[in-house]
């Protein structure tokens, strides 16, 4: 079960302002509600594995370097990345709809994460966990 801290809480603890994603990925913004979306996953399953976990879900899936995916759908933008620690960074839009959707395939999957949704700000908004 994940657990969900609300925010906005400020800028995390060690005072770092996240970037927008949207600059550092090259991703178009959605829209105006779009969300900067971090995330760290724990598990046995390869990046190929985790990316095909969302695909059957939905998501488009293309390789887009050596070893990392790009995700797609209508609400979300994402890049599966990282060698010991699974990174899954993008932007979502779309929240409640969107968050629900990524945690039910992680969690379906016995899948360990935490999540940080920031603002246009690079504020903190959300932080969830599994553990």
């Amino acid at each position: 079960m994940s657990q969900v801290r609300s925010g906005p809480f400020g800028p995390p603890p060690d005072g770092l302002v996240r970037p927008p994603l949207t600059k550092a990925l090259g991703i178009q913004k959605m829209d105006s509600s779009t969300m900067d979306f971090y995330s760290g996953l724990v598990t046995d399953l390869k990046k190929s594995a985790v990316a095909e976990l969302f695909n059957n879900k939905g998501w488009t899936c293309r390789k887009c370097a050596w070893d990392d995916y790009e995700l797609k759908n209508e609400f979300s933008d994402f890049v599966i990345e990282g060698n010991d620690e699974i990174l899954m960074n993008g932007i979502i839009n779309k929240y409640d709809e969107s968050m629900s959707k990524i945690i039910e395939v992680l969690e379906s999957n016995y899948i360990q994460y935490s999540i940080e949704v920031y603002g246009d700000d690079g504020a903190l908004l959300r932080f969830y966990e599994n553990s």
